[in-house]
């Protein structure tokens, strides 16, 4: 098993395409998306699944043609789902050969980034639809992949990072300075007891994630975007 398909993102899609795959919403819906095309108006429901989601890098026809009829119905759930497990071999093929620091959470970038692009389908006059796809995906991802690399590495190292105190200028504590910021609204009270009580030593990331059910990467990033704001803020004028 590949680093990609070892991820829970790819397993929940994974389990979720096992629990509608031969259900009959789906054999429904593929029917109504292909009534009225020629070439598969006669074909079964299962059939065309099949050979849609059939794991092959090949540029096949039939698969293009029912592709094509499924993305006219892209922002149905279940025309998503199919055109995802359609292209599952070229996800896990680009979340395998990109290294970044949290495997899953970038399966999940790569996973958001091909919904998206599935989801703002328009009719187009393309013969390759599910190599088209592909390639939009593969560009993406090579494109980002730098730049998610430097921020990943930046989020770690600000986990253990200290933001820089205000106390240099006098009368201005980490306390005061937040609750400015959240009397201008522009932090909430998750986000500042976050800052306040990880920065102290009070709880640890992980406890916090615990008690909330947010991911630690989500409260990292949380926590990086508000210190930002709040070194922006380190000026005595703020407070005068």
């Amino acid at each position: 098993m590949s680093i990609a398909q070892a991820t829970p993102t790819i397993q929940l899609l994974q389990d979720e395409w096992q629990r509608v795959s031969h259900s009959e919403e789906l054999l429904a819906s593929v029917k109504k998306w292909t009534y009225r095309h020629p070439l598969l108006a006669y074909r079964s429901a299962s059939e065309i699944i099949s050979f849609v989601v059939k794991p092959s890098w090949n540029r096949e026809r039939k698969r293009d043609e029912a592709l094509s009829c499924i993305l006219e119905h892209s922002q149905e759930p279940l025309s998503q789902l199919t055109v995802l497990q359609s292209l599952l071999p070229q996800v896990t093929h680009l979340i395998d050969k990109t290294w970044t620091h949290n495997a899953d959470e970038f399966a999940a970038y790569v996973v958001a980034m091909a919904t998206e692009l599935i989801a703002g389908w328009k009719k187009r006059d393309i013969i390759c639809v599910h190599w088209w796809l592909y390639r939009n995906i593969q560009t993406r991802v090579t494109q980002n992949a730098q730049t998610w690399r430097k921020y990943s590495r930046q989020e770690t190292q600000l986990d253990d990072q200290e933001i820089p105190e205000a106390s240099s200028e006098p009368g201005v504590s980490l306390p005061d300075l937040i609750a400015l910021v959240m009397q201008q609204g522009e932090l909430d009270r998750l986000t500042a007891e976050l800052v306040v009580l990880t920065r102290t030593g009070c709880l640890t990331v992980e406890t916090i994630s615990h008690n909330t059910g947010l991911k630690p990467q989500t409260l990292r990033r949380k926590r990086l975007r508000a210190e930002q704001r709040l070194r922006s803020r380190l000026s005595l004028a703020d407070f005068l």
